[in-house]
């Protein structure tokens, strides 16, 4: 059993929105039953189980075969109608390492450059991006509260040719891999 990223295989596609949750090697068999789907090379061996306590089962699944995956597939990036594949609209590339998250709102405004954060400003250097969502703003400079369990964070926002977006409280703040 393999999980593939490329080529032609088996998918398993949740019904309710059509969201690609895994595609498998075309010699695996998916079985989908009441209480849960298995998973199993071409052996026969059980090599992954999904549980109804997961919300996936054969009434709500879907196994499509030879199917061959878009450019770029990740396992939940895409929807696949059955003839057809789309993007997901809320997928966002890996950014990096999860730095911290929002503590409160930012609108989508140039003129918005302070985020307040948890405290783990002090291993962000002056230059270095951020990304919330998929903004990627430059950081310049920090200061913290009278108890340093809050940094207010001073960015550009828009950097790396990305567009200016609001993002609400408790949003991931990540330090990109590839910057």
């Amino acid at each position: 059993m393999a999980r593939i990223l490329t080529g032609t295989g088996k998918i398993l596609k949740r019904n309710s929105d059509n969201m690609v949750v895994r595609a498998y090697e075309s010699t695996d068999t998916i079985n989908l039953q009441a209480e849960k789907i298995m998973v199993t090379n071409n052996s026969g061996q059980g090599v992954e189980t999904w549980t109804k306590a997961v919300g996936y089962n054969n009434s709500n699944m879907t196994v499509h075969e030879n199917i061959t995956l878009p450019s770029g597939y990740a396992h939940s990036k895409f929807t696949y109608d059955g003839s057809s594949w789309t993007q997901h609209s809320d997928w966002v590339d890996n950014p990096g390492q999860i730095l911290g998250k929002l503590y409160t709102a930012i609108d989508n405004s140039s003129s918005t450059t302070s985020i307040v954060t948890g405290p783990f400003c002090d291993n962000v250097k002056q230059g270095e991006l951020i990304q919330i969502g998929s903004e990627k703003m430059t950081f310049s400079s920090f200061s913290k509260n009278s108890d340093s369990t809050e940094h207010t964070m001073t960015v550009t926002r828009a950097a790396d040719s990305t567009t200016i977006a609001a993002h609400a409280e408790g949003t991931k703040i990540f330090y990109p891999l590839f910057s």
